[in-house]
């Protein structure tokens, strides 16, 4: 029976458009909203079709209402925001519509995707694989699909599980709405409180029955995802030599770890030099470098695939780098840009491509702060020395004060900074610190303008201590 009404658990009556539907799923059908104005413009409602499906839905749709993430701007969650009643009983809830003009993500993965006739023609010329901006709008989507699932996983609250193309819709200009958001996974602490019941196989890493559904699942969802937007082929649709010729279809290679440039690379059929997995040689290599550590990992090493937040900070770079142009046509025509670039730039220019993560960041952070803070004294001890027993031994103590001083050396020279270098090393050494994080909390910039100012407040302290202002 189609309802023509429903009600929200604070008394609002809600019409509801029945003669059409938004979509329709396994589980539910999503109607628009005729009345009131003020939700037909911005929501619509979810209508569970079976009344004992609704039921056991009802009390993780209610945690879900009570824990929404927050989101960046470009991204919209189709997120549960309040029950919706029908006779006093629970059927289904209120969400945001997704953003408008929005297309299913699906219809851009597709290789042949330029021949699907429902697609309007912006899509096709915004996504166009064979041109550098369409390319660089598909790297551009892939970083905000990133922080869309980055975001949810902040929470220490959702794994996605079902994370896959259908789920994913997306506006001309790479905005993203997230649906599907109640078949997430949710837990507290550790403890699963309502279990993912659905899985997309190919989008699902090596596993059995008791692997776990958390975050390193969805690195390789995501990595997926992404490896078939650009390419618009599976990661692992190849095939396979013995031993291996008996894995047939996708599933069969995931489990076998048969990713085309993986470890097990040598047990591939030769590639056609037309086969879209082909330009994956072309991508810069520390792209490359991240697929290969999530799809070289198998379930016992789930934990090291590489991280969505750091896929997204390094394509993020490349986009904002002075030579993006030059990078995304050697993607595209192979031309050989990054082997022409002189070795002694090639470091930077991969430093600045590859974020560094929370352990890497807090040890180089660390290192350099302890060696600055050796080095003050060593200056220091140098000028001041009257023999070289006496220089050896402050060596020594200034060695022991820069390791255990580590991050604490600009308060270190507030009390030692009578000598100009003082203030030149805390100016060098802050900017450092302050760029390299300012790569790594792209998605958090909260914490980049927290240490902008702690170090702008120490420097300034510095300069009137200096000048005896």
């Amino acid at each position: 029976m189609k309802m023509q009404s429903v009600k929200l658990e604070d008394g609002t009556s809600i019409s509801l458009e029945t003669n059409s539907t938004l979509g329709k799923g396994g589980e539910g059908t999503v109607y628009a909203i005729q009345s009131p104005s003020s939700y037909a413009r911005s929501h619509c409602i979810k209508i569970y079709t079976d009344a004992t499906k609704a039921a056991k839905l009802e009390a993780k749709v209610r945690y879900m209402t009570k824990h929404i993430p927050a989101v960046p701007h470009f991204v919209r969650l189709c997120w549960p925001e309040a029950i919706v009643l029908h006779r006093g009983k629970f059927v289904g809830y209120l969400m945001p519509l997704a953003l408008e003009n929005s297309r299913n993500m699906a219809e851009l993965e597709a290789l042949n995707f330029q021949r699907r006739k429902q697609l309007p023609q912006a899509f096709k010329d915004k996504y166009n694989r064979d041109t550098i901006d369409g390319l660089e709008s598909r790297l551009k989507l892939s970083v905000n699909i990133a922080a869309a699932y980055h975001a949810v996983h902040l929470s220490q609250r959702y794994t996605i599980v079902d994370m896959k193309p259908d789920n994913i819709l997306v506006t001309v200009d790479a905005k993203v709405s997230v649906v599907d958001c109640d078949s997430f996974q949710i837990s507290e602490n550790g403890k699963i409180l309502f279990p993912a019941a659905v899985v997309t196989e190919e989008y699902a890493p090596p596993h059995t029955k008791n692997t776990s559904k958390d975050i390193y699942w969805d690195y390789f969802s995501y990595a997926v995802l992404v490896y078939k937007l650009i390419f618009g082929v599976h990661p692992y649709a190849a095939t396979a030599k013995s031993p291996y010729n008996n894995a047939t279809d996708i599933v069969s290679k995931i489990d076998q770890d048969l990713f085309v440039f993986g470890s097990k690379s040598k047990f591939i059929e030769k590639l056609d030099t037309d086969n879209p997995h082909q330009k994956f040689k072309r991508l810069p290599v520390i792209l490359q470098n991240l697929f290969i550590q999530v799809f070289d990992k198998d379930e016992k090493h789930a934990k090291q695939r590489t991280s969505m937040e750091k896929f997204g900070q390094t394509i993020y770079n490349i986009l904002r780098a002075a030579d993006k142009k030059k990078v995304l046509n050697d993607m595209l025509h192979n031309t050989g840009y990054i082997n022409k670039i002189p070795q002694y730039e090639l470091y930077w220019y991969k430093l600045l491509r590859d974020p560094l993560d929370k352990k890497e960041l807090l040890l180089y952070w660390y290192a350099i702060t302890a060696l600055l803070t050796a080095i003050m004294y060593f200056v220091h001890t140098l000028f001041q020395s009257h023999g070289f027993f006496s220089f050896i031994g402050h060596v020594i103590s200034g060695t022991i004060v820069g390791v255990f001083t580590g991050v604490l050396w600009p308060i270190v020279l507030l009390f030692n900074s009578s000598n100009a270098w003082a203030i030149i090393f805390t100016l060098i050494t802050s900017a450092m610190i302050l760029y390299r994080l300012k790569f790594y909390t792209m998605f958090e910039k909260k914490y980049f303008y927290i240490f902008s100012g702690g170090y702008g407040l120490i420097t300034l302290l510095l300069l009137m201590r200096y000048f005896n202002m």
